[in-house]
């Protein structure tokens, strides 16, 4: 199911082309488009929120239209669960032409599809088939669309869409349904009228999964021409992401899945199903800028994954450079290298590819953060949490954002905030102990740290910190015992936050070797040194000077 809905209750009219049936999408004709009466639709689907009937413009068919409709029933409404994505962009049509009416479609979120298969194992197709709806609608600027880490933490049939809607700040909701009967997938999807609970618009889309990739550059365009939605040459010739092979297109539905789920395993997970999509069809871009984004929080050392990232990251973009995924990936690269220039190029041609890239502007407010630039930085934040109101990385982000400006009590306030979102993620309780360590108090710093620690984060970065607070506290051997036993352990432990437990513990020949270790090792964590409070009692050191303008900072 997928669904649109509109808060203001304003009935939504189209200027688009008619369907043969009035749930069943058919592509192959180009009728005549005339405006009629509006009316009920002709089908309702049952859900939890007692969506009702709502007025919809209905087109009158044409000869051609009639003529088609004649057709075997086989061969009408069939799209693939694959190709779903670039149907969406009907939909982006039905709202375009409602703008162009007076009737403002601003903002849209989607929901995750329900898997109605019954199996737990196809959770991955369902979320998958809900991320290219949202993935085709995210790359029309004329939408503002709810980020994945926000839409997707809405999940069942019981939801108060008004709820969802208003914490979202969207006029229109997305949901829809998928089944799998054999080799072939069946889903529904409706627009909703969230402030009336009015049902919009609905259609059902079955198809072969073997026939996944064969008509989605006709599929596209001819919906395009049937709903005259004017695209640019951009939007008219989608990203070349998508795989020639139903199996790749599958393996990196999966690979998301399990990326967002974020666990080593998982991560671990997520980067096979990236791989073997790649062996199957080498010229997926998709998968190699994915692949890419694994790499960076899989733990590996960092020699080893900057290169890694960079082969990945790079094949993309050799790809298809109009692949947003693929700016982002390596805007995320470059920024790790500490190419800030590069990095700032590349997030921004990101936003320009998609708009509606949550994470391409909070990357960009992080350059910004990492340069000083704090103002620019908290805007980008402002802007991505529009796009990503509830995702607890983001936020926990933006906190992070406010730490390094100095504004504390608003750091405090902002991740405090996204704690609430969601109690268990762990890296919002690691922002705000920071900002406590800052302010001086570590009591409550130490509270946060062990919340963090408590919590799983699997990063060294936590109990390293809660060292430096028990040595600022008056505790250095506590601290010692510490650092000593996670140097015993096999996991890799960054010299750059080395650095901070020996800058609280005023050690500063011990803090600048482990500065300059992080350096010959081109650490990602050293990218923080010019705005981490944590450094400050260095800073006036002709050493840290030195460091920084190594670093282009």
């Amino acid at each position: 199911m997928l669904g649109f809905c509109r808060v203001d209750g304003t009935p939504l009219t189209s200027d688009s082309g008619s369907f043969n049936e009035p749930n069943t999408a058919m592509f192959g004709s180009t009728p005549v488009v005339t405006e009629t009466e509006t009316r009920i639709l002709q089908h309702q689907t049952e859900t939890e929120v007692n969506r009702i009937a709502a007025p919809t413009t209905v087109l009158t068919k044409t000869a051609g239209a009639t003529k088609e409709s004649r057709r075997p029933k086989q061969l009408i409404g069939m799209i693939s669960f694959a190709a779903l994505g670039l149907a969406v962009v009907a939909l982006a049509g039905y709202l375009y032409f409602s703008h162009r009416s007076n009737i403002s479609i601003q903002s849209i979120a989607v929901l995750p599809f329900e898997n109605a298969s019954g199996d737990p194992e196809l959770d991955y197709l369902s979320e998958g088939v809900s991320e290219s709806v949202l993935d085709s609608l995210s790359r029309l600027p004329q939408l503002k669309v709810i980020a994945r880490s926000s839409s997707f933490r809405y999940r069942g049939n019981n939801l108060d869409l008004q709820n969802v809607a208003k914490t979202l700040g969207v006029q229109a909701i997305v949901s829809g349904r998928v089944v799998q009967r054999g080799d072939s997938y069946s889903i529904r999807v409706d627009v909703t009228d969230v402030g009336e609970n009015k049902q919009l618009w609905g259609e059902n889309f079955t198809r072969k999964a073997s026939d996944v990739q064969n008509l989605q550059a006709d599929i596209s365009s001819e919906i395009a021409e049937n709903l005259r939605l004017r695209l640019n040459e951009a939007e008219q010739q989608p990203p070349n992401k998508h795989p020639t092979s139903a199996q790749a297109y599958e393996l990196v539905l999966k690979a998301v899945f399990y990326r967002t789920r974020g666990s080593v395993d998982d991560l671990k997970k997520s980067i096979e199903c990236y791989q073997q999509a790649i062996s199957i069809d080498p010229n997926y871009a998709l998968a190699y800028a994915g692949l890419a984004d694994s790499y960076r929080t899989s733990g590996l050392d960092p020699k080893e994954n900057l290169q890694k990232r960079e082969e990945a990251a790079r094949r993309a973009l050799q790809l298809d450079d109009n692949l947003a995924d693929a700016h982002f990936s390596m805007g995320q690269y470059q920024r790790d290298l500490w190419q800030w220039q590069e990095a700032e190029r590349e997030f921004k041609r990101a936003m320009e590819l998609n708009p509606n890239s949550s994470h391409a502007h909070s990357g960009y407010s992080g350059v910004l953060s990492l340069l000083g630039r704090h103002d620019e930085a908290i805007l980008e934040d402002k802007r991505a949490k529009e796009l990503d109101p509830v995702g607890v990385v983001l936020n926990t982000v933006a906190g992070r954002t406010l730490h390094y400006a100095r504004r504390y009590d608003e750091a405090i306030e902002q991740l405090k905030k996204t704690i609430a979102l969601d109690p268990r993620a762990p890296f919002a309780y690691l922002r705000l102990a920071d900002v406590y360590f800052t302010k001086g108090q570590y009591k409550e710093a130490v509270d946060q740290y062990q919340l963090a620690i408590d919590r799983g984060t699997t990063s060294s970065e936590a109990k390293i910190r809660l060292a430096a607070t028990y040595a600022k506290m008056g505790e250095p051997q506590h601290g010692l015992d510490m650092i000593r036993q996670l140097q015993n352990g096999s996991d890799y432990i960054s010299p750059a936050h080395l650095a901070i437990f020996y800058t609280a513990l005023g050690d500063s020949r011990q803090a600048f070797a482990m500065l300059e270790k992080s350096f010959a090792e081109r650490s990602p964590s050293l990218q923080f040194v010019k705005v981490d409070p944590a450094f400050d009692s260095l800073r006036s050191d002709p050493r840290f000077q030195d460091l920084l303008r190594r670093m282009g900072l």
